[in-house]
């Protein structure tokens, strides 16, 4: 019950689906599975699936996939990227660049290319970790790029849960704003493999509230 409580404190993000700042180890392959349910402000239903795996290429240098698809099949999108640390004289920030290539799709059309550029920073401080990352999406099909901001705080709660918060802003010409704050925890149920479950609640233009179920496997 004392766990419990303190997650709904808590609240006031799922866990982190990538390693941003911090390279994924060499060999070593991460893969996060999720479905989130949304509800918007006049009740219309709407669902997501998202796949984003990694691989350490080397002890510099991370490939991976990002994509994700809406239920109804309205928007899509799928990115390969690469990722590799920068180097400061200071060990306790840790910063990384992300390149991506890829394809976004919606109502408005047929699949187009798209390029990402990512600047990542992260920090351990005891039981928990802070990460920002700033990206700028650039598509065929729009003369603006969609820029986001995704910032989360975690907390080693204990060997098998850990809690988390994020923030997650974007925005482009010619479309509404998004402010997104997602509680949520993971829990460890073997080795190499979490639960995933996160609420999603949407601000300021983008009224919007979700659950995120996932699975993550380590390996």
């Amino acid at each position: 019950m004392t766990r419990f409580i303190v997650f709904v404190l808590s609240i006031i993000i799922p866990f982190p689906a990538f390693s941003g700042a911090w390279p994924r180890e060499h060999g070593t392959v991460y893969v996060a599975f999720s479905e989130t349910f949304t509800v918007n402000s006049v009740g219309v239903p709407r669902s997501f699936l998202s796949l984003y795996a990694e691989y350490g290429l080397s002890p510099q240098l991370t490939l991976g996939f990002d994509g994700f698809r809406s239920g109804s099949g309205e928007s899509s999108e799928t990115f390969l990227f690469l990722s590799f640390p920068l180097h400061t004289n200071n060990p306790r920030n840790h910063y990384a660049l992300t390149f991506a290539l890829g394809e976004h799709a919606d109502l408005t059309g047929a699949p187009a290319p798209a390029l990402r550029i990512g600047l990542n920073w992260g920090r351990n401080i005891g039981s928990s970790w802070l990460a920002i990352n700033n990206f700028a999406t650039f598509r065929k099909a729009s003369d603006t790029p969609l820029l986001k901001l995704d910032a989360t705080w975690g907390y080693h709660f204990s060997n098998h849960i850990d809690l988390m918060l994020n923030l997650r802003a974007e925005t482009y010409d010619g479309a509404t704003n998004k402010i997104e704050i997602a509680p949520g925890l993971t829990w460890q149920t073997g080795v190499g493999n979490r639960i995933e479950v996160g609420l999603s609640i949407g601000a300021a233009e983008h009224r919007e509230y979700g659950l995120k179920i996932g699975t993550v496997r380590e390996f």
